[in-house]
């Protein structure tokens, strides 16, 4: 699928702007230059009407116009519009418009594919539309700190939160460098602020950075948007659910915290049972364990996740409790 329509769209928008940008400011160039030297708006016409006669003498071979005569007059008129603009200061395409892209002029295509340009105008709105509709920003590995975890086991526990995390951490990294349409689906669990968000949003970054298509959202507001589209109550031709069934990449946030009715729980199994059928790989991240899914939203639904999901446990300190009694120390 790679990228949505609607982010296709707003790209080729983008680049169009620039197009008619370079365009514009050229155009605003010959006219300066045209008031400045009138001898070279001259040779322009001039050039334009040899031009039409060298098109005439070539499709009429028996026309009294020479097409070598034409040829040489051509060369001779474009030298000396060249010079002109030497002695002006100016390079021989200063009146050219200055694309951004000299690849495809700024027309986003290139041969029979899509221009560099272009993709990379994709990626950055897809980032853009992330980084708009999440709590945290667009968060990265690197910026994901270990330190905040305790570097001793708890009771019972053979492993630190710390190296654990670091494990994990590991497994998120290589998941998204190997990420492609056939790479597996994840299941994040564990408690409030232990970073389950921070580096799924670190994966999505990644997967988008690789050209392909992410949906990311909380449970609670694509829910809400499936189920005001379903009832009526959201513009025609919005069609949510299709997007999160098509998208390369689904990572739906923080399942459990919303408010669970039968027919959300209908939504979230159709999602994940036609995402698994399409091959396509999904990322959800949830405060609850197993039995804690089950209770909520049937043994059914989460029997898919169990049987098809690999699953990443966080554990630790919830995190923003941590940054928080930090920031009050430094304070005091």
């Amino acid at each position: 699928m790679g990228f949505s329509p609607e982010i296709y769209a707003e790209a080729r928008g983008r680049i169009a702007r620039l197009r008619e940008q370079a365009e514009y400011e050229a155009e605003r160039r010959r006219d300066e230059f045209y008031r400045e030297c009138p001898e070279y708006e001259q040779l322009v016409r001039e050039l334009s009407t040899t031009c039409t006669r060298l098109a005439v003498a070539i499709l009429k071979k028996d026309s009294d116009v020479s097409v070598e005569d034409c040829k040489e007059r051509n060369l001779a008129i474009q030298a000396q519009m060249r010079s002109l603009l030497e002695q002006h200061g100016h390079h021989s395409d200063w009146l050219k418009p200055e694309y951004t892209c000299t690849v495809c002029s700024d027309t986003g295509v290139d041969g029979d594919r899509l221009c560099a340009c272009l993709q990379r105008e994709m990626r950055t709105i897809a980032f853009e539309r992330l980084n708009a509709e999440t709590p945290l920003g667009l968060s990265t590995f690197e910026s994901f700190s270990l330190d905040h975890y305790p570097d001793r086991a708890a009771d019972g526990s053979m492993v630190s939160p710390r190296k654990g995390m670091a494990i994990t951490l590991e497994k998120c990294r290589r998941y998204a460098d190997d990420f492609s349409l056939s790479s597996p689906s994840l299941l994040l669990q564990g408690g409030v602020g232990l970073g389950k968000t921070h580096l799924s949003l670190a994966i999505a970054g990644e997967v988008i950075n690789k050209g392909f298509g992410v949906v990311y959202g909380s449970a609670n507001n694509l829910f809400a948007r499936i189920e005001d589209e379903h009832f009526g109550r959201a513009p025609k031709g919005d069609n949510t659910r299709e997007l999160l069934c098509q998208c390369d990449l689904l990572i739906l946030d923080d399942l459990g915290a919303e408010f669970a009715t039968q027919f959300t729980v209908s939504v979230l199994y159709d999602i994940i049972n036609t995402r698994l059928l399409r091959g396509r790989p999904t990322i959800i991240s949830t405060n609850l364990d197993i039995d804690g899914l089950e209770q909520k939203y049937t043994q059914r639904v989460v029997s898919r996740i169990t049987g098809s999901y690999q699953r990443y446990r966080f554990s630790g300190s919830d995190m923003r409790v941590v940054l928080r009694k930090a920031r009050r120390s430094e304070q005091n």
